[in-house]
């Protein structure tokens, strides 16, 4: 039988890997700095534009955005969004500056959290656990501005998205980011019962690879699963997705298939 995994609750200063979903508690940390990263021309286009004239009194309030219209995104412009959220997930809550927004400009809440049927679209046919659609009646979505605390990253918008429930004695958790400007979503973590995990990791990894090019539509970027060779020899949870084009690596994507949790990220 494996062990139910829970979710430990981490202070927003205290340093540790793999909490992203913790670091949206920093909300309305640095808003006034980090309104003025973004005025100086950071990544997201028109985002400095499309600021209301608000003023954010004492870090009380959050900051609104005009609409927009989502964006198609080459190749390279969907692979830095998945290559953000990935430094994102890695870092610790003082290599980010993650300020909560009060709306999305691509995307509003419920366009977020409906993304959910994306991630059983990630899923689909791979064997790993996703619950049923109405298992995750409780889904929270926030809009956050991650600004790189360095100043060397580019910022970017997103939804941290995230929903609980029991079943039985067990706690499941999904956790999901969305990239606002184009609606992909970009990491995603699910915690479910014991006994739920595929045995076959080499299958299952090379459908997830497939589920994943399907989703983001490369035109000349190929995803290629790590070696059945080198999934059995190693003893880690964790494998990679690794991200071709004219046959070199241009990104490894750490894909963790554990005894009761998967995630992208």
């Amino acid at each position: 039988m494996r062990e139910k995994k829970a979710l430990k609750h981490v202070k927003p200063k205290e340093k540790k890997k793999h909490k992203w979903w913790d670091s949206i508690l920093q909300g309305l940390i640095l808003a006034l700095m980090s309104l003025a990263a973004v005025a100086a021309g950071l990544s997201i286009p028109g985002l400095a534009a499309g600021m209301q004239d608000k003023r954010v009194d004492k870090f009380q309030r959050e900051v609104e955005l005009e609409p927009g219209a989502l964006s198609l995104t080459s190749d390279g412009t969907k692979i830095e969004k998945i290559m953000l959220a990935k430094k994102f997930v890695y870092s610790s809550t003082d290599d980010f500056r993650p300020v909560e927004l009060e709306n999305g400009r691509f995307l509003t809440e419920g366009e977020a959290k409906d993304r959910i049927r994306d991630v059983f679209e990630i899923a689909k046919d791979t064997g790993l656990y996703v619950g049923m659609s109405g298992d995750w009646n409780n889904i929270q979505g926030k809009p956050v501005l991650l600004i790189p605390a360095s100043g060397d990253e580019s910022t970017g918008l997103v939804w941290i998205v995230s929903s609980h429930f029991e079943l039985g004695d067990t706690l499941c958790v999904l956790q999901f980011v969305v990239d606002d400007s184009s609606g992909l979503v970009t990491a995603l973590k699910i915690q479910g019962p014991i006994g739920m995990m595929p045995e076959d990791r080499p299958e299952t990894l090379k459908k997830l690879a497939e589920n994943l090019s399907a989703y983001y539509a490369f035109s000349d970027t190929q995803l290629v699963p790590q070696s059945e060779e080198e999934l059995t020899s190693g003893s880690s949870d964790e494998c990679f997705i690794y991200f071709k084009r004219e046959g070199e690596i241009i990104l490894e994507l750490p894909v963790t298939l554990g005894d009761s949790m998967w995630a992208i990220r």
